[in-house]
């Protein structure tokens, strides 16, 4: 009998240890539990922070995106008005270029036409001066007539009166 109380009692302390040893696991079971648990939450916080931070860097990534096109656009818009502008100022360019042409033969034309009209005025300005110089001549010697005459007299009659003088 005393061997089977030693032996109830032996098992009943090894029941009791084994007890104590599973209620201190079970505590540090507990705890670590519990340590795991707020690791876990600390984690969850962090990824919904992170989710957060994520969505905004998205949003981010898609507003630049958006302002990207627009600014593309945008150039695009740039580019077509400069090659508009470019093809309207060649076009007046080549319209100027040719009414300036036009302009530059009508003025060659009215040169010419000048210049052939001072000619003209010019033969007639000569064939003026060459009658008024014929007249000229004429009318000198019409003058110069009457003045020999008159000299060729005054002469006679210096000579008469240098010879009744001496006579």
């Amino acid at each position: 009998k005393k061997k089977k109380k030693k032996k109830i009692k032996k098992e009943k302390e090894e029941a009791n240890r084994k007890v104590e040893d599973f209620a201190e696991r079970q505590i540090v079971a507990e705890k670590d539990l519990e340590e795991k648990s707020l690791n876990l939450k600390a984690l969850q916080k962090t990824i919904e922070q992170l989710k957060g931070d994520f969505n905004s860097a998205m949003r981010e990534v898609e507003e630049l995106h958006e302002s990207n096109e627009k600014l593309f656009l945008q150039q695009e818009v740039i580019r077509e008005n400069g090659r508009q502008e470019m093809r309207r100022v060649a076009l007046q360019a080549a319209q100027d270029e040719e009414k300036l042409k036009i302009q530059l033969g009508e003025l060659q034309s009215e040169l010419s036409t000048l210049q052939k009209k001072c000619a003209s005025q010019e033969n007639l300005l000569r064939s003026k001066e060459n009658e008024f110089d014929h007249e000229r001549q004429k009318l000198e010697k019409e003058v110069e007539k009457p003045r020999q005459e008159n000299y060729d007299q005054e002469a006679k009659t210096e000579g008469t009166k240098t010879e009744s003088n001496v006579a």
